[in-house]
C-alpha cells in the first residue's frame, strides 16, 4: 500500500528537512569525529577511532584502513585498522588492483560501487554481494593510505556518502601526518635516549668482549632489527674480520669464533669502502651472503666502525622489513660512539700491557735471579714468559768449538700450548746463513711464511714444514757483545708479527741472556776451581809424599845398603837397624794408609765430620809427634760435600801447623752452634797474616774451600803470638 502524503508539496518539503537533518547530522558526527581524531596523537588508536567513525556516519556495517608501503615490486596497502571484518587482520598487504584497496592504489580515486564482485580482484568472495566504497587518502599530492566501507545488501552508498568520506579522508590525513610525525620524534627520542644508554654502557666496561654483547642486545631488542653482529679487523691479520658479539634468534646465529674475509659480501663491500651500505632488497643484491639461513630477511645494515680515519669494524644489522634513514642515522650515531669506547678501551688496554710487561719484568727477573743453572733459568724463562703467550717457544744457546766458532745450536727447551713445557736437549749442527748477520747486529728477524720468505735456508724449511709452523720470529740473545742463543717463536700459519706482541719476548729476551751467560761464566768458574783445587790436591799429595814417606823410604833405602857390610862387622847394631827399618816402614806403610783415605771416595751422601778429624789429627800425631787435642760431638753427619770441606780446611791448617809453626801443641774444637764452627789454634811462635801473599802457607785454598761451602775463614794471629784460625 502506498502511503505517499496526499500534497506533494509538502512531501517535498519533508523530504527537505529529512535531507537537511541528515546533513546537519553528518556534519555534527563529522565535527566530532574531527576533534576526536585531531586530539589523537597513537597513530594505531587514530585509525581504528577514524575507520570506526566512517562506518557510523555512512551507516556501513565494516571497514578497513590500509597504509601505503613501498615494496621492491610496487606500492602495497597494510591493513592499519579494521571493524567487523574478522577476515582481514591487521599488517596483511593487498597489491594494485587486489580488492577493494588494490584498485584504488591503481586508479588513485574514489571508487563506489554496489557489488563488491565488480571490482577486477575481488578478495573475500564472502562479500561478493555487498555495496562499498572506497577513498584515497592523500597528504600533499601523495597517496599515503586507503579508507574501506562496506554493507550487506540492500544497503547501498550514496554521493553523500562519498563525499563525506572525502572530506573525512582530507581530516584523516592530516591528523594522520601528525600521528606520523609525532611517532617519528617519540621515536627519536626514545633513540637519542637508548644512543645514551648505550654510550653509559659501553663506557662502562673496557673490555670488547662485554662492551659489544651488551651494546648489540641493547640495540637490538630497541630498535627491533632480526639480527645484529659487531666485529672488528683482526690486528693479527687485518684480512679477517672477527664477529665479538651478535643477537638474534636461534637457529639464525653465526657459529661463535666466526671469522669473516674482507673481500666477500656486503660486509667486505663496507671494510673496502669506509661507509655505511642499506640494502633494503637483499634477494636482488649479488653481493648478499645468507649467512644466517634466514628466509625472512629482506633488510641489510652495515655500518663501519671509524677511529681516525680507520674502519677497525663495524656494526651488521638484518631485518625482515625494510630499514629507514633514521634507523640508519641512530645506528651511524652508535657506531660513533663503538668507534670512542673502542679507542679508550685499546688506550686502557696498553696501559694494562704496560703494567703487565712491568710486573712480568719483576718476576723474570726474580726467578731468574735465583735459578741456579742454565737449565733452571731456561725453564724460569719459559715458564714466565712463553707461557703467558700464544705462541710456540723454543730457547737454543749454541755450542763452541775450542776456537770459539760455533759448532752446534742445542735446544735448551720448549713451550706450547699442546705440550706444555718440554727440557729436553736436542743438538743440531750449526750452518751459517742469510739469517745470522742481522741476528748477529741484534735485530729481531720475522718471517710471515718460511715457504716465501727468500732468505730461509731449504733445510730450515723442512723443520719448520715437519713442525707444521711456517712462521718464525728469531730474537738473539746478546751478552757481552756477542750471540749466544736465540729465541725462537713460531705459528700455525703466515703470521705478520705484531710488534706490540714481540716487545715483551725482545725485552725479556736480554734479561734471559744476561742470566744465561752468567751462569754459563759461574759455571766455567766452578769448572776451573774444581780443576785448579784438584791441582793443589796434587800438589799437596806430592809434598806429603815427599815429606814423609819419600823420606822414610830414603832411609830404609840407605840403612838397606849398609847392612850387608854392617853384619860383617858388628851383628848386634845389624839388629839395631833392622829393627829401624822394620818401624820406618811400618811408618811410611801408615803413611800412605792415610794418603789412600783421603783419595778414597764416599760412598754416601753424608759423612761423620767428627770421625774423620779424629782420624786426620791422629795420623798427623802420629807422623809429627804434635800432640792434638780434638773437641767434637762424638758423631757428627753432616752433607759429603760439606764434611770433606771441613776436613780439607783442618788438613791444610795441620800442614801449615808442622811446616811454619814450630808448635808442640795444636787444639782443634768442632762447635754444632748454630752456626757450626771449626777453630783449629796452636801454641807456635805466629805470623802477621797481612803479609801473606797468593800461594802462601796455603791460606788461599783454605778460604775458597769456606766459601764454596758459604762459609767464612777468619784468622787471628802476630809474630811472638800463637794462631787461632776459624
Amino acid at each position: 500500500m502506498n502511503h505517499s502524503p496526499a500534497n506533494p508539496a509538502a512531501a517535498e518539503i519533508i523530504e527537505l528537512r529529512r535531507q537537511i537533518d541528515e546533513a546537519q547530522r553528518r556534519a555534527e558526527s563529522l565535527r566530532r569525529v574531527i576533534e576526536l581524531i585531531s586530539g589523537e596523537l597513537e597513530l594505531g588508536t587514530l585509525l581504528t577511532r577514524i575507520i570506526e567513525s566512517a562506518v557510523e556516519i555512512t551507516g556501513g556495517e565494516y571497514g578497513s584502513i590500509g597504509l601505503v608501503v613501498e615494496h621492491r615490486d610496487g606500492p602495497r596497502t597494510r591493513t592499519a585498522a579494521v571493524v567487523n571484518l574478522p577476515s582481514i587482520t591487521i599488517d596483511s598487504e593487498l597489491a594494485i588492483d587486489q580488492g577493494m584497496m588494490g584498485h584504488i592504489l591503481r586508479v588513485q580515486r574514489p571508487v563506489r560501487v554496489d557489488r563488491y564482485a565488480d571490482l577486477p580482484q575481488m578478495t573475500i568472495p564472502g562479500l561478493a554481494e555487498n555495496a562499498v566504497v572506497g577513498i584515497p587518502i592523500w597528504w600533499s599530492r601523495r597517496l599515503i593510505g586507503v579508507l574501506s566501507i562496506g554493507a550487506r545488501p540492500p544497503a547501498r552508498f550514496s554521493a553523500e556518502d562519498e563525499e563525506t568520506l572525502i572530506a573525512l579522508a582530507r581530516h584523516a590525513a592530516v591528523a594522520v601526518e601528525n600521528a606520523r610525525l609525532f611517532k617519528a620524534e617519540r621515536r627519536r627520542t626514545e633513540r637519542i635516549a637508548l644512543i645514551n644508554r648505550v654510550a653509559r654502557l659501553i663506557t662502562s666496561s673496557l673490555s670488547f668482549e662485554e662492551l659489544f654483547q651488551a651494546a648489540v642486545d641493547t640495540i637490538r631488542a630497541n630498535f627491533g632489527f632480526s639480527y645484529l653482529g659487531a666485529g672488528i679487523i683482526d690486528p693479527d691479520d687485518p684480512e679477517w674480520l672477527l664477529l665479538l658479539a651478535q643477537s638474534g634468534q636461534e637457529p639464525f646465529l653465526i657459529p661463535a669464533g666466526y671469522r669473516h674475509p674482507r673481500n666477500e659480501g656486503i660486509l667486505g663491500a663496507t671494510l673496502r669502502a669506509g661507509r655505511t651500505l642499506l640494502i633494503n632488497d637483499v634477494r636482488n643484491d649479488p653481493r648478499y651472503l645468507a649467512l644466517l639461513g634466514d628466509p625472512a630477511v629482506v633488510a641489510e645494515l652495515v655500518v663501519p666502525i671509524i677511529v681516525g680515519n680507520r674502519v677497525i669494524g663495524l656494526i651488521n644489522i638484518e631485518a625482515h622489513h625494510p630499514i629507514d634513514q633514521d634507523e640508519v642515522e641512530s645506528i651511524e650515531t652508535l657506531a660513533d660512539q663503538f668507534g670512542a669506547a673502542l679507542k679508550n678501551a685499546r688506550l686502557f688496554g696498553e696501559t694494562q700491557r704496560a703494567l703487565e710487561a712491568t710486573r712480568l719484568l719483576f718476576d723474570v727477573s726474580q726467578r731468574l735471579g735465583t735459578a741456579m743453572s742454565v737449565v733452571d733459568v731456561v725453564r724460569a724463562y719459559l715458564e714466565e714468559v712463553a707461557a703467558r703467550g700464544r705462541y710456540v717457544c723454543t730457547v737454543a744457546l749454541y755450542e763452541l768449538q775450542a776456537s770459539g766458532q760455533r759448532k752446534n745450536v742445542v735446544v735448551q727447551g720448549v713451550w706450547s700450548h699442546e705440550h706444555g713445557l718440554l727440557m729436553e736437549q736436542v743438538r743440531v749442527p750449526y750452518t751459517r746463513d742469510a739469517l745470522d748477520e742481522p741476528l748477529d747486529a741484534g735485530e729481531t728477524v720475522t718471517i710471515q711464511n718460511v715457504h716465501s720468505d727468500p732468505r730461509c735456508s731449504a733445510a730450515l724449511r723442512e723443520v719448520q714444514t715437519a713442525d707444521g709452523r711456517p712462521a718464525l720470529a728469531l730474537i738473539p740473545l746478546l751478552a757481552s757483545g756477542r750471540r749466544i742463543g736465540l729465541v725462537i717463536l713460531s705459528y700455525v700459519r703466515p703470521h705478520d708479527w705484531p710488534p706490540a706482541e714481540l716487545r715483551i719476548y725482545q725485552t725479556t729476551a736480554a734479561q734471559l741472556a744476561n742470566a744465561l751467560d752468567s751462569r754459563i761464566q759461574h759455571s766455567l768458574l766452578a769448572e776451573r776451581s774444581r780443576l785448579v783445587a784438584i791441582f793443589e790436591e796434587r800438589r799437596r799429595l806430592a809434598r806429603e809424599l815427599h815429606d814423609s814417606v819419600t823420606q822414610s823410604l830414603f832411609s830404609i833405602s840407605l840403612l838397606a845398603q849398609v847392612l850387608p857390610d854392617l853384619w860383617k862387622i858388628d851383628q848386634a847394631e845389624t839388629t839395631r837397624s833392622l829393627e829401624q827399618v822394620r818401624d820406618l816402614t811400618r811408618g811410611a806403610l801408615a803413611e800412605m794408609r792415610e794418603l789412600l783415605y783421603e783419595l778414597r771416595p764416599e760412598d754416601s751422601d753424608e759423612q761423620d765430620v767428627a770421625q774423620a778429624l779424629r782420624a786426620r789429627s791422629g795420623a798427623f800425631e802420629r807422623r809429627t809427634g804434635v800432640r792434638v787435642h780434638v773437641a767434637a760431638p762424638k758423631s757428627l753427619r753432616l752433607p759429603t760435600e760439606l764434611a770433606q770441606a771441613l776436613v780439607r780446611i783442618c788438613q791444610e791448617a795441620l800442614t801449615n801447623i808442622d811446616h811454619h809453626a814450630r808448635a808442640d801443641r795444636v787444639n782443634l774444637e768442632l762447635q754444632v752452634g748454630p752456626p757450626l764452627s771449626l777453630i783449629i789454634s796452636d801454641n807456635g811462635r805466629g805470623f802477621d797474616p797481612s803479609t801473606l801473599v797468593n800461594g802462601r802457607l796455603g791460606l788461599i785454598s783454605m778460604r775458597e774451600r769456606a766459601q764454596a761451602i758459604g762459609a767464612s775463614l777468619q784468622i787471628a794471629s802476630a809474630p811472638g803470638k800463637a794462631r787461632q784460625c776459624g
